[in-house]
């Protein structure tokens, strides 16, 4: 069900007559033609309270202090809510009291002068009285305190006086509208205007009661800034203010309105109001009713359009920006479908505020500020701005200058912002629906813009005029952007105007009659509404200043000048232009980004005109006098000297000066400098001089030029540059070279490195260009070592500097490399234990080096210290080996490393070969008849260790056998169970098999290379098994004699006893095969315990005897 709106007048039925008779007010000021001030007090009565008392005083803390209200003539006014067509119990006025009956009351002050400046915290006037609406949904009822707040102005000069008055406040145009029923979207708007049309914000406010520092208190949920339940959105520019909801009471607000003028607080005012929300019931009588449409329709583009301001997807104002002299014009148009009681279709009335709109609305001439007014009329046909069902009208303004500014004071800002409300209402009774929008128009001036000035002024030293040119502003607009352009000049503090140009499409201007004294120009563009331009930028004509040095005869101009522009961040290239004075042969010196150049005269006397430029163009006033070269300045640094062809070569930077004629290349000679050649200008560089000869010494060079007056260059402030001579020597022992070379000085940052270069000839075939090493820019020495023998050298030297880009080449120096030939091959192939115990060491040779003889040395660490042990010529025929035995070795004990160290010519060190080792063997025999061999790892064969071999000999064999040839570690256990009949004397050898030799060498018999070991024997010691008990009654035969088993014992020394218990013997044998069968002369021995005595003697002669008992089984 639609609920009904009802205006501020509709209070709840339960309110009585003992209730307050205030529903709030506010407080504002006009400025007076006498430059006084009126405050004005509007208060709202409910009309079935107790009647109006007598205001009182506006108090204030101003001059004014307090100052007594009277009621102004026609008030007061019933401003209740009901229609013409509202009767009976629906027509609420004050005449026939109801709830929601309301009169408004005017009262005002007398005027007053304010004399002084306010403070910081302003000025406040209050008035109070009792009481605030009871039963309030969101406060506790108190009193009601209004207030508003006058502030300091500073207009750029200081805080201004305020007498007389300069600004009014803002004030409320219409009465508030702010009582509606829930469940639909309701928007209100306190109607603010500000005369001077300075800048105005709304925002909520604290209300307040008793006094100014005392607020009142919210309940739970609410505060000052959040007073109201279900707000849609505040358009805090505007005023405007959405709400929606279901909740009803009554909703203490206060509405701030706070002026600035040229972003200085001035004023603020305040509207201390209750929201009313309640359930309205329909009835026959009273039908539910839906507030009128109201819709913005804009002219199409290029017509200025009236745009919605949407904050978080609400419409909460519109908003429209134009230029002073443009149109403005929309429709509004709003539909009700909506019938009374009687069923005849509601009306809808179109109702509009705001401080230009005219008075009446169609009015164009009468409004508060600014004619020509913005008017309403109605869209035709229609002829009223009340009709029914639909309701079109439109909105016309024709702006102009006048509205930029609404007072002397307004800043003299080009831009005015006014407020416009629009509302279109029904004649729901007892108190009308409505739509309302807030509009903002801000007109701006149509500012002119500068025009764009170029870079810099000209001077034509010709005509002796001034040129400056310029861009014209864009978009052209000759209608209200431009009226004119003018040049000022000055001295950079004070300007005048220069003159007036009257074509907007010109772009240069020149000055006839520029003056050294007044460089600075500017241009302004004037326009739109009576508006100058922002100044153009300021360009600075460049005046060079001249100092002539020495001051008698001078030969150097020492220049300077000032900046084209006054903004020190740009960067300009200058170019120094001269001519001899009325030749017109402008020539260009050079370029700085300096403000200062020394030119040194390379004419012989004349007078002489200078101008500075930029880009060719943009010329400065001249510079002029006489001057005559009497120096060469002539700098000529050279680049490098090298070597070519035996020839040395020269490269420096020619003369940057056009009189000089000749260039002398200075050579010293080990006393003093000396011209070598005599160059004539212009050359082609680099030059090659003829009359050197770097392949003996380091030549020094210089470089001086002469110019057409006889000038010559100062040799003391050029650099001193030398070829690169290189030397060498040459060391045939140990196949190397040591070459030195002079270090190259002076080149900007040194140099970098010193490239070893070689053209080298071998068999008839030259490489060239090959490099051989590379040294730092420091070090001018380099060894070269393993020199080809017999190759030809010839060396030289490149330096290059630190940029990487600059060489110079040395002499050439050439040698022929009869050196030592050193081994290429000295490979020790086998180091091997003979049978005799001494070592083997066998080497292959390089028979084409250059070795006297071979040094065999032995050492017990591969550390040393080395003994030689035998020396070996060199063979002088084929086959290049070398073998040598050490009978000095203990191999039975010692592990040896051998080497072979070749002699040279020389008398040095030649080459040393590879390691050699003897394996020495050592075997140790176990209890479980085994032997155990270990021995160490050969080393070192070119190739690898493929397998071990290990031989043996028993019992005193003459031949080895091999027990195993797969043997990869250095250890092997040898069972020997099987000699266990035999004499237990074993012999050992263990032997190294190369395999995989990368040369391919292979033993005397074509097998591969094989290191035997020394040879070491064991001789066992002869041992013997006894068993503990026997049966001569066994089923098996060889249980039924009782005999020890020996091993490896003599047979000729072997003494077996047996007794009993007291000591008898039993049986006695010396052969070993012979056993006891448990007789004693041929009768059974009776069972029991028995003892053995057993003596016998090893093969090796060691006398053995043995104990035990025997247990006789029956």
């Amino acid at each position: 069900m639609k609920r009904l709106l009802i205006t501020l007048t509709i209070l709840l039925g339960s309110f009585s007559l003992s209730a307050s008779h205030l529903l709030g007010g506010e407080i504002w000021w006009e400025c007076q033609p006498s430059g006084r001030y009126v405050f004005f007090l509007r208060i709202y009565r409910d009309c079935t309270g107790i009647p109006m008392p007598p205001p009182g005083n506006l108090n204030s803390n101003s001059p004014a202090g307090s100052m007594p209200l009277t009621l102004v003539t026609g008030y007061p006014h019933d401003v209740s809510p009901s229609g013409p067509n509202c009767t009976g119990s629906d027509n609420i006025n004050c005449g026939n009291p109801q709830t929601g009956a309301i009169e408004e009351y005017l009262y005002r002050t007398p005027a007053v002068v304010l004399n002084g400046v306010p403070p910081a915290s302003g000025w406040y006037f209050t008035w109070q009285q009792s009481a605030r609406p009871s039963g309030m949904a969101n406060i506790v009822s108190g009193d009601y305190f209004l207030r508003a707040f006058m502030f300091p102005y500073n207009n750029g000069s200081g805080n201004m006086n305020a007498n007389p008055c300069y600004d009014n406040s803002p004030l409320f145009l219409q009465a508030p509208k702010v009582v509606t029923c829930t469940d639909y979207e309701f928007a209100f708007n306190n109607f603010a205007f500000d005369e001077e049309l300075d800048s105005l914000y709304f925002d909520w406010a604290q209300p307040l009661y008793t006094s100014l520092n005392n607020t009142v208190n919210f309940t739970n949920g609410y505060s000052y800034n959040n007073p109201l339940p279900g707000i849609q959105s505040f358009a805090q520019d505007a005023g405007q203010v959405v709400i929606n909801t279901n909740l009803t009471g009554k909703y203490a607000t206060c509405m701030k309105v706070t002026a600035y003028k040229c972003n200085q607080k001035v004023a603020e005012v305040y509207r201390d109001i209750p929201v009313i929300l309640l359930p309205c019931v329909t009835s026959p009588t009273n039908p539910s009713n839906v507030p009128p449409t109201l819709q913005v329709i804009n002219d199409p583009l290029p017509m200025p359009q009236l745009d919605p301001v949407v904050v978080n997807g609400d419409t909460t104002f519109y908003e429209m920006t134009v230029y002073a002299g443009e149109y403005i014009h929309f429709r509004m148009q709003s539909v009700d479908s909506d019938f009374d009681a009687n069923w005849t279709p509601q009306t809808i009335k179109f109702v509009g505020v705001g401080g230009n709109l005219g008075t009446p609305l169609g009015n164009p001439n009468n409004c508060i500020v600014n004619p020509p007014c913005a008017t309403i009329t109605p869209t035709a046909p229609q002829n009223s701005l009340t009709t029914t069902l639909t309701n079109n009208v439109d909105f016309s303004w024709q702006t102009d200058c006048d509205h930029l500014n609404s007072t002397t004071v307004a800043c003299g800002k080009p831009k005015s912002s006014y407020l416009f409300y629009f509302k279109m209402e029904d004649n729901y009774c007892p108190a009308p629906s409505f739509k309302l929008i807030s509009a903002r128009i801000n007109v701006i001036s149509p500012d002119p813009v500068p025009p764009t000035m170029s870079q810099c002024l000209d001077y034509d030293p010709t005509t002796k005029s001034m040129s400056l040119g310029f861009t014209p502003p864009i978009p052209e607009d000759t209608a209200q952007n431009f009226d004119f352009y003018v040049v000022f000049r000055g001295d950079g503090n004070n300007f005048s105007p220069l003159d007036t140009i009257y074509n907007y499409s010109d772009v240069a201007y020149t000055d006839l009659n520029p003056d050294t004294a007044e460089l600075y120009y500017f241009m302004r563009t004037y326009g739109g509404c009576e508006q100058e331009s922002d100044p153009s930028d300021t360009l600075i004509a460049i005046s060079p200043v001249m100092v002539p040095f020495p001051a008698i005869d001078p030969y150097v101009a020492k220049l300077s000048w000032n900046a084209p522009s006054a903004d020190s961040s740009m960067v300009f290239t200058y170019e120094i232009w001269r001519q001899i004075t009325g030749a017109n042969d402008w020539q260009m010196l050079g370029q700085t980004n300096d403000r200062n150049y020394n030119d040194t005269i390379n004419l012989c006397r004349e007078s002489v005109d200078y101008q500075i430029r930029i880009a060719g163009s943009c010329g400065s006033f001249l510079a002029s006098d006489t001057l005559a070269d009497k120096i060469n300045e002539d700098v000529l640094d050279i680049n490098y000297v090298t070597v070519n062809n035996g020839q040395t070569v020269i490269d420096f930077k020619p003369t940057k000066y056009g009189d000089v004629v000749e260039y002398h290349v200075l050579i010293h000679d080990g006393t003093a400098w000396q011209v070598q050649e005599v160059i004539p200008v212009p050359i082609t560089l680099p030059y090659t001089l003829a009359t050197s000869d770097p392949t003996i010494a380091s030549e020094r060079y210089k470089v001086v030029s002469r110019d057409s007056c006889y000038n010559y260059s100062d040799t003391s402030e050029v650099f001193i540059h030398q070829t690169l001579f290189l030397d060498g020597l040459l060391d045939v022992c140990e196949g190397s070279i040591e070459l030195k070379w002079n270090q190259y000085n002076n080149w900007p940052g040194g140099v970098d490195n010193y490239k070893v270069m070689a053209d080298v000839t071998v068999g008839g075939t030259t490489n060239t260009g090959v490099l051989i090493g590379t040294n730092p820019g420091d070090d001018t020495t380099f060894i070269q070592e393993n020199l080809l023998s017999g190759a030809e050298y010839c060396y030289y030297i490149v330096a290059t500097d630190t940029s990487g880009l600059v060489t110079s080449t040395s002499n050439e120096y050439c040698i022929q490399s009869d050196v030592i030939i050193q081994s290429k091959l000295q490979y020790l192939a086998r180091t091997t234990v003979q049978i005799d115990g001494s070592v083997e060491v066998w080497a292959f040779i390089d028979g084409r080096a250059d070795v006297e003889e071979y040094q065999v040395q032995r050492a017990e660490d591969t550390l040393g210290p080395w003994q030689t042990v035998g020396v070996v010529p060199m063979p002088t025929a084929a086959p290049f080996h070398i073998k040598f035995v050490d009978f000095s070795a203990n191999t039975d004990e010692a592990r040896y490393i051998y080497r072979i160290r070749s002699a040279n010519s020389c008398g040095g060190v030649d080459t040393v070969s590879n390691f050699g080792t003897n394996i020495l063997l050592e075997v140790s025999s176990n209890e479980n008849l085994t032997n155990q061999l270990t021995w160490n790892a050969y080393r070192d064969y070119g190739g690898i260790v493929d397998h071990y071999n290990v031989y043996r000999k028993a019992d005193n064999s003459p031949n080895w056998v091999l027990v195993a040839n797969d043997i990869t570690e250095t250890s092997y256990s040898d069972n020997i169970r099987q000699f266990g009949n035999g004499k237990g004397v074993f012999c050992y050898r263990v032997a190294a098999v190369e395999a995989n030799n990368p040369l391919g060498y292979l033993d005397e018999s074509g097998n591969p290379m094989t290191s035997y070991s020394n040879e070491v024997c064991v001789d066992l010691d002869a041992r013997g098994f006894f068993p503990t008990a026997f049966t001569p009654n066994s089923s098996i035969p060889e249980n039924r004699v009782w005999k020890p088993h020996t091993m490896f014992e003599d047979a000729s020394e072997y003494d077996l006893s047996i007794v009993d218990r007291w000591g008898n013997r039993v049986f006695h044998t010396n052969t070993p095969d012979e056993g006891w069968d448990g007789s004693f002369k041929g009768d059974e021995s009776p069972e029991g315990v028995y003892f053995f005595v057993l003596k016998y003697r090893s093969e090796g002669g060691k006398l053995k005897e043995e104990r035990g008992s025997i247990t006789l089984i029956r």
